[in-house]
């Protein structure tokens, strides 16, 4: 359910998360836009550049994507069918 939706991230920045530097871009696009942090290392988490076993993201985490997105909270944004 949660690589659906980061899908849709990789969609709207038209960043392919391949390589370290969509990474970065990521996680700075996220703080420019809503003064929120998620380093890089965990949005590598998420996507499973590093550590692909061990995923469970924090809600505060999905709940920033998904405001950046444009949803109120990741809830609200796994019911749209993003």
């Amino acid at each position: 359910m949660i690589k659906k939706r980061l899908h849709a991230i990789e969609q709207q920045t038209g960043l392919n998360m391949q390589h370290n530097h969509d990474f970065v871009s990521l996680s700075q696009q996220i703080f420019e836009r809503l003064h929120e942090s998620i380093s890089d290392s965990t949005l590598k988490r998420l996507w499973g550049y590093v550590d692909p076993q061990n995923v469970k993201p924090r809600t505060n985490t999905l709940n920033i994507l998904a405001v950046f997105l444009g949803c109120k909270d990741f809830d609200s944004f796994c019911k749209m069918g993003g």
